[in-house]
């Protein structure tokens, strides 16, 4: 049986880390060249004596010992960043933004082996602090099963879930309830692990795609986006993401295997921004009696640094 807890958390862990505008990204994303020199623009009239000088091979007479030759410096531009223009866009639209709370609806549809189609539906709310992203995700999720005996008399096997995500900034606690029991996961809230649904999370998490690219602007409910697409570093999966063009938030996301035979797709709608948390909103309260594995333990020395929001 799979559930959506793999999912929800960003699908797939994909983020890197964001340098400055100039830093080295990934070859399969853009390929950038050493900036332009600052040299004069040559005239006309020594334009012409370079590219008659500039290529000795091609001279009727080899140049005279000592002479020197004119060249033209060839200038390659860098190739653009596909997503600058986005970015320089986008992120102030995000900065402006302080906490965000949106109903959240997932499809995952899986043809191949066993056949599972799941929906869920729930609310994401997410606000800024300190630098930091806290998030409370709660979905309810109803899982449909193919009985794989085909003279069985119930074909169809179906289960209910309820799946609490709450990140303090610092932990993230991902607490599964199903009719089997219960289980409490205790982890460090790392942005492969947080759904990220704006700011510089969710362009780094763009920037770690192989073979991003940009489609054409696509609505979701009504609402103009961009639409990108690329690869995960696995090569497994590829992903489309809908940034709305009006607030920067993710509004739609969709990740198929390589042979379109799963699909799962998240959709963010009736978002409300800039609103009030009570004080412990963002503070996970385990279910009495139900034990946390902690995963943080073995490597309590090494937290990882804060991605910002």
């Amino acid at each position: 049986m799979i559930a959506l807890s793999a999912l929800v958390g960003l699908t797939v862990p994909l983020a890197c880390r964001r340098d400055e505008p100039g830093a080295q990204r990934e070859a399969s994303n853009s390929q950038e060249t050493p900036p332009e020199p600052k040299t004069e623009p040559p005239s006309a009239s020594s334009e012409a004596q370079a590219t008659e000088s500039s290529d000795p091979a091609q001279s009727d007479t080899p140049p005279s010992p000592g002479a020197e030759l004119n060249l033209a410096i060839r200038v390659i531009p860098a190739v653009k960043d596909i997503l600058t223009d986005v970015e320089k866009e986008l992120l102030p639209r995000w900065d402006e933004i302080h906490s965000v709370s949106a109903k959240a609806n997932m499809t995952f549809d899986r043809l191949k082996g066993v056949e599972t189609h799941q929906a869920a539906i729930g609310k994401y709310d997410g606000q800024k602090s300190n630098g930091k992203l806290l998030i409370r995700y709660v979905t309810g999720n109803t899982i449909m099963i193919k009985n794989t005996d085909e003279d069985a008399e119930i074909p169809w096997a179906r289960t209910q879930q309820r799946l609490t995500k709450v990140s303090d900034g610092r932990f993230l606690y991902t607490m599964d309830e199903r009719h089997t029991g219960t289980t409490i996961i205790k982890d460090w809230a790392r942005p492969g692990s947080i759904l990220q649904i704006g700011g510089n999370g969710l362009f780094n998490l763009l920037r770690s795609m192989k073979d991003l690219k940009r489609l054409a602007d696509e609505p979701v409910n009504g609402d103009d986006t961009y639409v990108f697409e690329g690869v995960d570093k696995n090569g497994r999966h590829k992903i489309r993401v809908f940034l709305d063009k009006k607030t920067g938030i993710m509004r739609k996301m969709v990740t198929e295997n390589e042979t379109q035979e799963s699909v799962f797709v998240l959709e963010l709608n009736e978002i409300e921004f800039n609103i009030e948390f009570g004080e412990d909103h963002f503070t996970f309260t385990p279910r009495e009696g139900v034990e946390i594995k902690d995963l943080t333990k073995p490597n309590a020395e090494r937290e990882p640094a804060s991605p910002g929001p």
